[in-house]
């Protein structure tokens, strides 16, 4: 079953049906205006997706998660989704949109115990993603079911009720003891793994160990942690050496990506991003 795809519009300021994603999409994944400087929205439909449920979360700032006014997605539907008539999403003349898009299970969630925080998950037809929402406890050892069928490669931590920086943690060796926030531009930083830990150490195929940070653990946090696996023909996560040629290196990934993410560890930089078949 197809689980990534991508969508593209232009702002009319009339509801409008995007079509040719070909799923029912439960993450958009930096819905955004491309070329009037919008804020990269995260929504899915584990938080609340359409209508007046609608919440979102932006990846390049660390503010709380908010409601989606205007009831900018209106529904999703098998190939598609509408978009309401309201500015932020629709804005005529000359506004061109973009949403990545990734299926999960339909909003379907499940209560998961693995761990001794209990979460909400809610996991793709793969196995290889999830969407995992919990309260944090504000002190190391807290551990939190991801609902994955493997061990997670990359997780990405968020709070929903008050401000506080991304974390993105990762197994790749550059960063295994490190951790980066996808809303600053800074490199990699030392300092969350306490004693002999890593994240290789942190995750299983059933867990993750939380740290006491409080971007992912902080008490009475909300959060909301997004599990990525290495997946065969669909997710993959590299890390490689620039050469500053043209004819840069060549990463051998598990399949042919339609969205590559980027990021410098050893310098500040940005976060740049590059889409297959982008209109």
């Amino acid at each position: 079953k197809k689980l990534f795809g991508l969508g593209f519009w232009t702002g009319s300021g009339n509801q409008q049906t995007i079509t040719g994603v070909g799923f029912q999409t439960d993450l958009f994944w930096n819905i955004r205006d491309r070329y009037y400087g919008q804020n990269n929205y995260w929504v899915d439909s584990s938080r609340g997706l359409t209508g007046s449920n609608s919440v979102f979360i932006e990846t390049n700032t660390d503010d709380a998660e908010e409601d989606f006014p205007q009831d900018n997605i209106v529904s999703v539907n098998s190939d598609g989704f509408v978009i309401s008539n309201g500015t932020w999403l629709n804005s005529p003349g000359g506004h061109r949109f973009m949403a990545i898009c990734s299926r999960y299970a339909g909003g379907t969630t499940a209560s998961n115990s693995n761990g001794n925080v209990t979460t909400t998950t809610q996991v793709d037809h793969s196995g290889c993603a999830s969407i995992v929402t919990y309260t944090g406890t504000g002190s190391a050892g807290a551990t939190i079911g991801h609902g994955l069928s493997k061990k997670p490669a990359l997780v990405l931590f968020k709070r929903r009720n008050g401000t506080k920086h991304w974390m993105l943690v990762t197994d790749i060796p550059q960063l295994n003891e490190k951790y980066l926030n996808p809303n600053r531009t800074m490199d990699a930083e030392a300092g969350l793994y306490q004693g002999s830990r890593s994240f290789s150490n942190n995750a299983t195929s059933t867990t993750f160990y939380l740290e006491g940070a409080t971007e992912m653990n902080g008490s009475d946090y909300t959060i909301v942690a997004y599990f990525f696996a290495r997946c065969d023909g669909y997710i993959d996560v590299k890390e490689y050496e620039g050469t500053g040629t043209t004819d840069g290196p060549y990463i051998a990934l598990n399949h042919t990506p339609a969205y590559v993410w980027i990021k410098r560890l050893d310098a500040d930089a940005s976060w740049p991003y590059f889409l297959k078949n982008q209109k």
